[in-house]
């Protein structure tokens, strides 16, 4: 079988895809910038490299070097931003072997929320109310437009520094440490509902395959990562998410982040142009991606899931569901949520050494989090 190298080896959605994969027949190798990642503890992993630097033309290096002593069919970037370091030097990596990305113009789009707003406003996708202010004066102009609480955002995918102001005192101050970022930031209506995620598929532009979720807890609780949700299928966020993507020619793998304001509508947040932290509800739903994908890297008709399935919950208990309930002070309702029967978690014993861990670091987590408290 077709060896595949996955980036991100830290990541849970690295897991999930290295199980998948590794299920499927394929022989998995694994790249991290450190030996205590989750990936290498899966029975999937059979090969593990480090590649340790925050260097994108080192890492691009090294990881040739790599290809050289050790083959790959596949490279199939995970997080950022590894991603979009393989996106800019995608030629050079081609020569070594197959790599499933968009055209880099579409990853300048889709890793620029910015440049993201601007494009689904010309869809008339709707957005928060969106600002990028240079000076004070600008700034001070927003709050003309703005309701407490408001976000402080990062322009770039993968810059995840965010901050929540709750009222004038908090916007000066963060409007002032956010202008010591090189990378930009905007400044953004807060929308209270809950949120969503349009999964999608892409081979050159036509979409293959698709999913939904709704997010019903998430931690951080002020706005992070899916923590606890369920499959969906929503008509409006298939359309925006569809005609995003579509529009950009999309190829590969990405998420389109949306949440849903006081009216049930649902308002676009960014696009994550790489494999998503919530992958594992996709495959419990019987919503893989990344088989399909490789086959289509490697010239094959992708075997696409049926309908996938709706109302299917997933908990991530270690990484993150238990903190939001001690956080919230439900953690009971956590466990409950869990041990229901309908629901499924990423600690799976037929994978026993990565659960194993998933749980010894959770717990760390979770000590800090009460020592902080």
């Amino acid at each position: 079988m077709p060896k595949i190298l996955l980036t991100n080896g830290a990541y849970k959605q690295t897991l999930a895809v290295a199980r998948c994969l590794g299920a499927a027949g394929y022989e998995v190798g694994i790249v991290s910038h450190h030996w205590l990642s989750v990936g290498f503890f899966t029975k999937y992993c059979r090969h593990r490299h480090i590649i340790n630097t925050q260097n994108p033309k080192d890492y691009v290096s090294q990881l040739i070097t790599l290809l050289k002593t050790s083959p790959y069919d596949v490279v199939l970037p995970i997080g950022y931003p590894q991603t979009g370091w393989l996106a800019e030097y995608a030629a050079e990596i081609r020569c070594y072997t197959k790599l499933p990305l968009a055209d880099v113009s579409a990853f300048k789009i889709f890793e620029n929320k910015a440049l993201t707003h601007d494009l689904a406003q010309k869809l008339s996708i709707p957005v928060p109310k969106t600002f990028a202010p240079q000076t004070l004066e600008q700034a001070t102009l927003c709050l003309k437009e703005l309701q407490f609480p408001v976000v402080f955002k990062k322009t770039k995918e993968g810059e995840n520094h965010m901050a929540y102001a709750q009222n004038e005192s908090d916007f000066f101050r963060f409007f002032a440490e956010f202008q010591t970022f090189t990378e930009g930031f905007i400044i953004q209506e807060y929308i209270s509902g809950r949120g969503a995620g349009y999964f999608a598929l892409y081979n050159e532009g036509t979409l293959i395959h698709d999913f939904m979720h709704l997010r019903l807890r998430e931690y951080p609780v002020e706005g992070g990562a899916a923590c606890f949700a369920e499959s969906i299928d929503n008509e409006l966020l298939r359309t925006y998410g569809k005609n995003l993507l579509s529009t950009a020619k999309w190829h590969g793998v990405a998420m389109v982040e949306f949440k849903f304001d006081a009216q049930g509508i649902p308002r676009l947040l960014e696009v994550n142009p790489k494999f998503w932290g919530s992958y594992d509800l996709c495959v419990a739903a019987n919503a893989d991606f990344a088989v399909p994908l490789i086959e289509i890297t490697l010239g094959q008709t992708p075997k696409v899931p049926p309908q996938y399935k709706t109302q299917i919950r997933f908990s991530w208990l270690m990484n993150g569901d238990l903190l939001y309930g001690i956080k919230t002070g439900h953690v009971r309702q956590v466990l409950r949520d869990f041990f229901h029967p309908t629901t499924q978690s990423n600690l799976i014993w037929q994978d026993p050494f990565a659960t194993v861990f998933l749980i010894i670091t959770g717990c760390f987590s979770i000590i800090k989090t009460l020592l902080k408290k």
